[in-house]
């Protein structure tokens, strides 16, 4: 029987800080890069937005046609064919679950991911997990993650996740990761095959 990795999307798998940092001010004009950085602390969808609201903006339709501009690297699409020999993959992520889907199959990657589970269908990724565990019976401790963000760690943390993997190539750097304590540290998913 194949493990299980567990991955966000955004700064994961794919680099779109810069997308969504420009989305978010559009949104909130006054937004700065270190207090929409912070945000990722905890879970974005129960993040504190302070700024004035441009309540005419939808985040998620101007964040889905922005995201279809993004590529995939040759190097993480390599990573991904590799280890899904050895690993089932799945998806928990803030971004809608057809964003997601949509990317992948541009980027012809969708044969890797078993399922997808956006903001969409449940803001919380405690419960995302949960879904996922119970539907695929997935034993927690067996299965892996890999993020980005202190506010994913915390998640993974409370439903006893047997590795977190943090990546320092997407949404936070290395320090502020490290508050959170995650198992592993690497640079990209592309030193994945080195720990798992």
């Amino acid at each position: 029987m194949k493990k299980t990795i567990i991955f966000d999307f955004d700064g994961v798998i794919v680099d779109s800080f810069d997308i969504s940092f420009a989305v978010a001010k559009m949104v909130h004009p006054t937004l700065t890069f270190d207090s929409y950085e912070d945000k990722w602390n905890t879970n974005i969808h129960k993040a504190v937005f302070n700024e004035p609201e441009d309540t005419t903006i939808d985040f998620q339709k101007e964040y889905a046609g922005k995201m279809q501009t993004l590529k995939l690297s040759s190097s993480k699409r390599k990573v991904l064919e590799d280890l899904s020999l050895r690993f089932d993959f799945y998806i928990i992520s803030s971004t809608n679950t057809q964003t997601i889907r949509d990317f992948c199959k541009v980027n012809c990657i969708s044969q890797f991911f078993i399922d997808i589970l956006g903001g969409d269908i449940e803001i919380s990724k405690i419960k995302k997990f949960q879904i996922l565990f119970e539907k695929y019976k997935l034993n927690p401790k067996e299965s892996i993650f890999v993020t980005d963000t202190v506010g994913d760690i915390k998640e993974a943390k409370k439903v006893d996740i047997g590795t977190i993997i943090a990546v320092t190539d997407g949404f936070q750097e290395k320090d502020i990761l490290e508050t959170a304590n995650p198992d592993i540290i690497i640079n990209s998913i592309v030193e994945l095959s080195n720990v798992v």
